[in-house]
């Protein structure tokens, strides 16, 4: 959490007063002094550590598994989308060397006719590729949620006294 304090930053006392109250206020802090005030860091909310944390990837790709057939089909369309997106410029070099550089026009209404149903099988591809893939996010978020608040309506009452459930909510909701 990190909050700023206006502070009377004059003065000593003024400093040592508001850094005072704010280390009772939050127990261990970091503590920022600029022209604006004081930022105060709490250690209620730590820092991610920045090196990757496979088991950690392990415990988020068990929450995937339900969606195996969303994401493989997602996949699929993606490898669908390179082969669509080849079309066009090999319909270009069709256009090019057999009816522009020989003068021959009558086929280049086929070809334009055939780079744009690429165009729209690509948007129709793309779309569907887009759909799964935020579904089976949605859905994922969503069983991980359910599985966070079942945890929260198993837990003592004591636990909510200690810590503020506005908290807890955005940890829930937010955070996800």
């Amino acid at each position: 959490r990190v909050e700023t304090i206006a502070a009377d930053l004059t003065t000593a006392e003024g400093v040592r007063t508001t850094v005072d109250a704010t280390v009772s206020a939050f127990g261990r802090i970091d503590i920022l002094v600029n022209n604006m005030g004081i930022s105060v860091r709490g250690d209620d909310d730590a820092v991610a550590p920045q090196s990757y944390d496979f088991q950690l990837l392990r415990r988020l790709l068990a929450y995937l598994r339900p969606h195996l057939g969303a994401v493989a089909a997602a996949l699929a369309l993606i490898v669908a989308q390179a082969g669509i997106d080849l079309v066009g410029p090999y319909l270009t070099k069709v256009a090019i060397d057999r009816h522009i550089a020989t003068g021959d026009a009558s086929g280049l209404g086929r070809v334009a006719g055939l780079y744009l149903l690429a165009l729209a099988a690509a948007f129709v591809v793309r779309f569907g590729q887009n759909y799964i893939m935020q579904m089976a996010g949605q859905r994922i978020m969503e069983d991980m949620r359910r599985q966070i608040f079942a945890h929260l309506q198993r837990l003592h009452v004591g636990h909510f006294d200690r810590n503020p459930v506005g908290r807890l909510m955005t940890r829930i909701l937010n955070d996800v």
